[in-house]
């Protein structure tokens, strides 16, 4: 016997068995403040990549075994860390007005993420993502009963599935209208019997779902070039002291100029300098907001990332973030007051 949507609904208004913290709404305008807010398994670090304020809405339900969650933000974001071990995340891209960065892979409206392990993702300006995340063991063992003939299309790398227009829209709207049952019904999350039954249908869209997705790219190719990325990015973000040319830059890491612009292009949508450039005014100011522990000043650390020119770099700060640094410091330090008393 199936349980059908409406079943599921009455079934939740039995006595409920409550899951704790199954369901939660928040918005931040604030991008540390947001990125401390995402569920505490998830271990990730957000860096601003296009100008102005930021705001971000993120909402979940927690399931048995899986958690259903919807983020909205309005910058440019990388997004890198995990999610935790065990899981495998699953994002649906809802809406956007340019292509993401998923793992060195360029993404697209039809593409479903799939990370597992580390998770490399640059979303786009006014994004829309729906999400899961599953217990891997879960989803492995679901797969080989269901598709014995046919390998998992995920692996221990992210990747990009290909999926129909027609199917990506089912499961876009499948997605959204849980979330909103789950909010509009919260029974229905906090009941455990319920929350199984809600979780098994949802699990059984997703497993049809990437039956007929195709890989975007070779994963070993996009996998080389996320490398030649990282390694650079870890060259200049190590030693912020000692600014490192792009001809430098390009000998340590053993790529061409034109090779490492690609590389960048291709896994992070922009060009090396101004992704590096972005990635120093994000490490400014997260050292900002524990500037009074370190106890050292605006000019201090501005220097220490090679801002030398204050004028520019405050203007540079301004435009990237919508405050001047000495406005970040302030909130800082006003928050720090806060929480001492």
């Amino acid at each position: 016997m199936i349980a059908t949507e409406s079943e599921m609904f009455a079934g939740a208004a039995a006595a409920p068995q409550p899951l704790a913290h199954a369901l939660r709404h928040y918005e931040a305008i604030d991008i540390d403040a947001y990125t401390a807010g995402l569920p505490r398994a998830w271990d990730l670090q957000y860096d601003q990549l296009s100008c102005g304020r930021f705001h971000g809405v993120f909402t979940e339900a927690v399931l048995p075994q899986m958690h259903l969650f919807r983020e909205v933000t309005n910058q440019t974001l990388r997004q890198r860390g995990a999610i935790g071990p065990g899981y495998i995340a699953l994002g649906v891209p809802t809406t956007a007005r340019d292509d993401g960065y998923f793992g060195g892979q360029r993404v697209r409206l039809d593409t479903m993420l799939v990370g597992y392990g580390k998770i490399d993702f640059c979303s786009p300006a006014q994004s829309d993502l729906m999400g899961v995340t599953v217990d891997a063991q879960l989803l492995q063992d679901l797969w080989q009963r269901i598709h014995a003939d046919r390998q998992v299309p995920w692996s221990a790398a992210p990747a990009g599935l290909a999926i129909p227009d027609g199917v990506m829209h089912a499961l876009r709207d499948r997605l959204w209208r849980a979330l909103q049952m789950s909010q509009v019904n919260p029974a229905l999350v906090h009941d455990a019997s319920s929350a199984r039954l809600f979780q098994d249908a949802l699990l059984c869209e997703l497993l049809e779902t990437m039956s007929v997705g195709m890989p975007l790219t070779d994963i070993k190719s996009a996998a080389a070039r996320r490398k030649i990325v990282q390694k650079a990015c870890d060259l200049v973000l190590s030693n912020p002291e000692a600014p490192i040319s792009i001809l430098d830059l390009c000998s340590q890491v053993g790529a061409s100029r034109r090779k490492l612009q690609y590389c960048f292009q291709d896994a992070l949508g922009m060009g090396p300098q101004r992704y590096l450039r972005a990635a120093r005014l994000n490490a400014v100011r997260r050292e900002l907001r524990h500037a009074q522990e370190s106890g050292l000043g605006v000019k201090d650390i501005a220097a220490r990332w090679g801002f030398w020119h204050f004028s520019n770099f405050a203007a540079d700060y301004k435009r990237q973030f919508g405050e001047l640094p000495s406005d970040t410091l302030k909130r800082a330090t006003g928050e720090s007051s806060d929480r001492q008393h």
